[in-house]
């Protein structure tokens, strides 16, 4: 009966797993399709937390301290943070100014 109660633990988690596997295969698909070209011109791409650590020179800790200031203004698709270059050029600035990149 424990063993039957464990197999039933493990498929309920690979389940949860696999949700969340469709689920963000399901906003890649539609960020992919924001993406597409519009009216003749390309889109702008958006870029992931992981992109804009990267562009900044930030750590995960410092990035979601500058949302909580409110110095990074994310756009919010499911609940992953996206943005468009253009919307970290103050943080740009300043992280050249302080040496960061």
């Amino acid at each position: 009966m424990a063993n039957l109660f464990h197999l039933l633990q493990r498929v309920c988690l690979l389940l949860e797993a696999i949700y969340q596997l469709l689920k963000d295969a399901s906003l890649t698909l539609s960020v992919r399709q924001d993406e597409k070209v519009v009216s003749g011109t390309k889109a702008r791409p958006l870029l992931s937390v992981v992109e804009v650590m990267d562009i900044l020179g930030i750590s995960r800790s410092t990035y979601y301290r500058f949302v909580k200031e409110g110095r990074l203004l994310p756009r919010i698709l499911g609940n992953r943070h996206y943005y468009y270059l253009e919307d970290l050029e103050e943080q740009i600035r300043e992280s050249k100014r302080r040496g960061r990149i």
